[in-house]
């Protein structure tokens, strides 16, 4: 069987004209001398139209310095590549990022640069998205370096991934500190006893008593979600503020009423959802397997406790008549 032989020329041909990436030759003047289809197709430009043109004319202006030091470094013979990533503007005035792989080829007989070969592969996707997941990171540092509250990350064992630069202001410790520590060595006994027995995959909000570094404790109300799956690992995030005060005044209020026999309810009328306290339960017998009231239902309740003591006292009226 006669074998083939490669014609090596017409092979570099089909490569060229067939690759995936975009493959250039470029004069050491700067001028394009020949760009395959898909550089073309990157950049919106005709092979004719990019021949009038020099890579400087179409690299974005904050990457032209760039480009010099690498060519510069390139002639002097310090490397015989370079790879990096840099900006060209397209025919439509887009920008395209771009991981460029560059090499000079010299004449084997003077030593002299001859051309320029580049590999272009298009990353503006990735590039956009980066750019994106960064502009996030920084957003949530300005917001946690700034938050008032405790913003707090701990994995499915309550174990602190990060936690807020505030929490030393209102609890005396340092982010250091915290992070890798488990929440529950903070909470108070009989509210770690309580947080046990919860589901905490079936609500958002959390009362707990937090300790103090100086070792007093104070109430805290956290909203939390619970992110990911068991499979790939969860995170909760937790968003705390200090309501130790608000917590004092309401159990003085509490006591207050429980003295005076006197009930009192808070109406967001938004929401349409009322909030009972603990003498409103007991005066009206009302049980607490429900977690929120409206409008109507009090209404109707307090309907009913004005039916029922009318009715007790006409019975009242017609025995001391008999009587």
């Amino acid at each position: 069987m006669q074998v083939q032989k490669v014609d090596h020329h017409e092979l570099f041909e089909q490569i060229y004209n067939q690759a995936p990436i975009g493959i250039a030759l470029v004069a050491p003047t700067g001028q394009w001398m020949k760009v395959n289809p898909a550089f073309c197709c990157m950049l919106g430009f005709t092979s004719e139209e990019l021949m009038d043109l020099s890579y400087q004319d179409i690299t974005h202006p904050d990457d032209s310095p760039q480009d010099l030091i690498y060519v510069c470094k390139l002639f002097e013979g310090e490397s015989k590549e370079y790879k990096y990533e840099k900006r060209y503007i397209k025919k439509n005035g887009d920008v395209m990022w771009s991981s460029l792989h560059i090499s000079l080829a010299r004449s084997e007989i003077t030593n002299e640069p001859l051309y320029f070969i580049c590999h272009i592969i298009d990353i503006t996707d990735r590039k956009l998205s980066e750019q994106k997941l960064q502009h996030s990171e920084e957003m949530f540092k300005l917001i946690t370096d700034n938050a008032q509250e405790i913003i707090y990350i701990a994995d499915s064992e309550g174990v602190c991934r990060f936690c807020s630069p505030s929490v030393q202001s209102l609890l005396g410790y340092s982010p250091e500190e915290v992070i890798g520590q488990n929440n529950y060595a903070y909470f108070h006994p009989q509210d770690l006893e309580r947080i046990s027995q919860m589901d905490l995959t079936k609500g958002n909000l959390l009362n707990v008593r937090v300790r103090h570094k100086d070792g007093h404790y104070l109430w805290f109300e956290t909203t939390y979600k619970v992110n990911g799956d068991a499979k790939h690992g969860q995170q909760i995030l937790s968003i705390g503020r200090d309501v130790s005060e608000r917590k004092k005044h309401k159990d003085i209020s509490a006591e207050a009423e429980r003295i005076a026999l006197i009930g009192s309810w808070e109406w967001d009328m938004v929401k349409d959802q009322i909030a009972l306290s603990d003498q409103i339960f007991k005066i009206f017998e009302l049980e607490r397997i429900r977690k929120s009231y409206r409008a109507s239902d009090v209404f109707k309740v307090m309907n009913s406790a004005r039916h029922s003591l009318f009715t007790r006292t006409n019975r009242m009226g017609k025995t001391r008549k008999t009587t």
